[in-house]
């Protein structure tokens, strides 16, 4: 059996500040008590949510290719194809993947090459792990899937009935929804220690918690959860929006 997975251990040095921060951060709403913990807790619910899901989407997302065919695994259940229920296997590239002049573009502004997997009934499917991001020589190991995929589907395979040949290298436009999560989190995650260093330690030198401690809606307002979770929130409303609209101007672009 073979495996294609994103690496794993870069994700997680990427989710870790945000589990150390919600640790951190309950701790301390738990020795504070009163309205600031329920406030706080409301507050960090979303983000627990989110962190969960991707937590979840990496550790279980891969490709799984073994003598019976294809199993798309993602967070929550797992898809197989029998290799003569494939209709086709091709690599499409994202819009955004190459620049106006059709060079490739690195650096971070550069989307990856997907491999699609498209069933008898013409539904599309990407397989997950599966990209030129994640699997070094990616279009030989494409190449070899669908070599592979063409030797086992069978000597009775036939193409499903209407089918419409996909062409290599197809351009995909992604959803600026979607693509603007991914460099979203990457700001906001990273931003939540950040903003509690800058903001707590100088309001702690300023001595704001000092007996008497601020009163009323203002506890709640200084409280430590909502000054280092307010900050993460717009660094994500501020890079979410920024990201969205550098996708759709990219889309325009390549129409």
């Amino acid at each position: 059996m073979r495996v294609y997975r994103a690496p794993a251990a870069k994700a997680r040095m990427v989710l870790l500040p945000g589990w150390a921060f919600m640790v951190t951060a309950f701790i301390a709403m738990a020795v504070e008590g009163g309205d600031a913990l329920l406030i706080g807790l409301a507050a960090m619910s979303p983000f627990v949510v989110l962190l969960g899901l991707l937590q979840l989407l990496v550790e279980r997302s891969a490709t799984l290719v073994d003598d019976g065919g294809v199993a798309l695994r993602g967070p929550f259940r797992t898809i197989r194809y029998p290799w003569s229920q494939i209709a086709d296997l091709t690599v499409e590239s994202v819009v955004g993947a190459v620049s106006e002049t059709g060079v490739p573009r690195p650096g971070p502004g550069g989307r990856p090459d997907l491999v699609a997997l498209y069933d008898r009934t013409g539904r599309r499917r990407y397989l997950p792990g599966f990209s030129s991001a994640t699997v070094p020589g990616f279009h030989q190991e494409a190449a070899a899937l669908r070599a592979e995929w063409e030797r086992r589907r069978g000597a009775d395979w036939t193409p499903p009935p209407g089918a419409v040949p996909h062409p290599a290298a197809t351009r995909v436009r992604m959803s600026p929804w979607v693509v603007g999560l991914g460099p979203a989190m990457m700001w906001t995650l990273p931003s939540i220690p950040v903003g509690a260093i800058v903001l707590l330690v100088p309001l702690l030198a300023l001595g704001v918690w000092e007996y008497p401690g601020p009163q009323g809606i203002m506890a709640v307002l200084l409280s430590p959860a909502m000054i280092t979770l307010g900050p993460a929130a717009v660094v994500f409303c501020v890079s979410y929006g920024t990201a969205v609209a550098r996708a759709r101007r990219e889309n325009e672009l390549s129409r």
